[in-house]
């Protein structure tokens, strides 16, 4: 915790090009992951260049470290929401193996562009994906943006198969309202 707030405070503090040498070695030299994660927040906050995004992007595609990843695509998709932003979320969604960044991507692609193309991809993660975490995500995700009757039918097309069934159930697993909807349309009131 420490480490972090150390972090924070330089970059809040002294926004030179020692601070952002030293923040950029942190990102890829500390075995901390609170103060890289930090650290790769301040420098997207501080620092609104190429250079910056272009770590961020190396990072969210390639570190080892799932909650670095986690950190680098909020960071892109708070400070470079553009349509080169998207196309490396859509990438990260479809190809990425860890499904703590591919829920963030779906999140950020719901929220910064709620448009037909979105919709399409997460639909079809839905039913693609291999993670069944990644595809309740997308579930909660698609019913939270787009509560309507072209996501009720698909969400009734998944809950055929038996996998589909658990997906939705984990998706609505909360005592929110949504996931009474969920419930309820897709299984039925006994359920």
């Amino acid at each position: 915790m420490a480490r972090r707030k150390a972090v924070e405070s330089l970059a809040k503090h002294w926004r030179d090009d020692t601070t952002r040498a030293l923040l950029t070695d942190l990102v890829s030299g500390v075995e901390n992951s609170r103060a890289r994660q930090q650290a790769v927040e301040s420098l997207a906050e501080h620092w609104h260049d190429d250079t910056t995004r272009t770590l961020l992007t190396d990072l969210a595609r390639r570190d080892e470290d799932s909650w670095l990843r986690w950190q680098a695509i909020r960071s892109l998709g708070q400070y470079w929401p553009d349509d080169t932003t998207r196309a490396l979320f859509a990438d990260i969604a479809h190809r990425n193996e860890d499904g703590v960044p591919r829920s963030q991507v779906v999140q950020l692609l719901a929220e910064r562009w709620p448009d037909d193309a979105t919709r399409v991809l997460l639909t079809d993660l839905a039913y693609r994906d291999e993670d069944s975490w990644t595809r309740s995500r997308v579930v909660q995700v698609l019913v939270e943006h787009w509560p309507d009757e072209e996501t009720w039918n698909a969400l009734a097309a998944l809950a055929s198969s038996e996998t589909g069934k658990n997906v939705l159930r984990r998706a609505s697993a909360d005592q929110s309202e949504r996931s009474r909807l969920i419930r309820a349309r897709v299984f039925g009131a006994g359920e």
